[in-house]
């Protein structure tokens, strides 16, 4: 029945076949040539500092210590992975085209990110003891300097009323 209509299109057999292999052929040269252009990348993907959780393949910005409500470790379609469940209203839209099709497919749910943990050098488990440590950190250098800046206000306040 399919070579009858492809005959009665103009189109052997033979061709269609012939075509299927080279399209493959070229998804499997583009899929190689992502490989080694991500292989050769010497950024880490995620990185941890004062400023917050940055993952490269989801954004270019941070995501703010201040903004994760909880994380766990979690497996999904058998790939090893941190979930972070956000607080409420803190948008970190993705940037990225791959954050955007999790977004949009419903593999990545609003108000959680996750990060897939292939291409790290650490596991699920590790990870999520390295945001504790180093977010925990993070907040309490963000608290203590807030406090030092009220306090600067309050002593500044004082000594502008002494002086009237």
């Amino acid at each position: 029945m399919v070579n009858r209509a492809l005959g009665l299109m103009g189109i052997a057999p033979q061709t269609v076949g012939t075509l299927i292999v080279w399209a493959l052929a070229l998804v499997a040269l583009m899929v190689l040539g992502l490989s080694v252009v991500l292989m050769r990348e010497t950024v880490p993907p995620v990185t941890l500092d004062m400023a917050g959780l940055t993952d490269r393949r989801w954004s270019p910005q941070p995501l703010a210590w201040l903004d994760i409500a909880e994380f766990d470790p979690v497996r999904r379609l058998g790939v090893e992975m941190v979930q972070l469940r956000l607080k409420e209203g803190a948008g970190h839209p993705p940037a990225t085209l791959v954050g955007k099709l999790a977004r949009k497919t419903g593999l990545v749910a609003p108000g959680t990110l996750v990060i897939p943990m292939p291409g790290l050098e650490c596991s699920a488990e590790a990870l999520c003891d390295k945001i504790l440590e180093i977010g925990t950190a993070a907040v309490h250098a963000a608290e203590e300097a807030a406090e030092r800046e009220a306090a600067k206000a309050t002593a500044a306040d004082g000594a502008a009323m002494q002086n009237n």
